[in-house]
């Protein structure tokens, strides 16, 4: 099981609608089904999907997630094919609780990313075609933990491939070749805050990380 910081459910753009959480929008941050309309439009006249991110701001797998997907190699195949639509969850410190998107961690579990009533872990991600529609997600069938989180294990990497390629995009061999390396090479890397730290040169003093915020109890 790949690392995942703590049953794919259909669900269609009409039931969205629900997905606002009970403290409702802030003024800052509008509600995971505002976000998911807007995608959708956007996705709709682009003829793309759209690639929901749940994550966190201390979610290192998240983070180095990210780096994979932007990096210069596959940023502009993610751009061709996806609208990206990033969820921001669990953030519970004080110092990031406005990123909070409302709603967000409801319409996770209503996708099927929860554990004995719990909410499941992150990063999690869903590919969402342009009528709304749920076309696949990170949760794997007949595992301990459902979802799979930063994929490495070969089921895991299937699944990923298959999610990149549902808008009818060309994942190629070698394509496929490259973001394995790079979920390999990314998997060590470290942060300062949101700013990964390059890898240190053989004999010299590691750079010190910024303090991370205290993660969820659980994750």
């Amino acid at each position: 099981m790949s690392p995942v910081i703590k049953r794919i459910a259909p669900i269609l753009l009409v039931a969205a609608a629900c997905l606002a959480s009970a403290d409702g929008p802030t003024a800052s941050k509008p509600a995971a089904a505002d976000l998911l309309n807007k995608a959708v439009a956007q996705a709709k006249q682009e003829h793309k999907f759209v690639f929901v991110e749940f994550h966190a701001s201390w979610c290192i797998w998240c983070k180095r997630l990210g780096l994979v997907l932007n990096d210069p190699s596959v940023a502009p195949f993610m751009d061709a094919n996806f609208v990206t639509l990033p969820i921001d969850v669990f953030e519970h410190d004080a110092a990031h609780a406005a990123d909070e998107t409302p709603g967000g961690v409801a319409w996770m579990e209503k996708l099927g990313n929860a554990s004995k009533g719990q909410p499941g872990g992150i990063p999690f991600f869903v590919v969402i075609d342009d009528k709304g529609n749920t076309v696949l997600t990170s949760t794997l069938d007949g595992t301990a933990d459902g979802n799979m989180g930063y994929p490495s294990e070969p089921k895991e990497l299937d699944r990923f491939f298959a999610m990149l390629a549902a808008p009818g995009g060309t994942v190629t061999d070698d394509m496929k070749a490259n973001i394995i390396s790079l979920l390999k090479q990314d998997m060590h890397i470290k942060f300062d805050g949101d700013k990964p730290i390059p890898p240190t040169p053989a004999g010299a003093a590691p750079a010190k990380p910024a303090a991370n915020p205290p993660s969820p109890a659980g994750s």
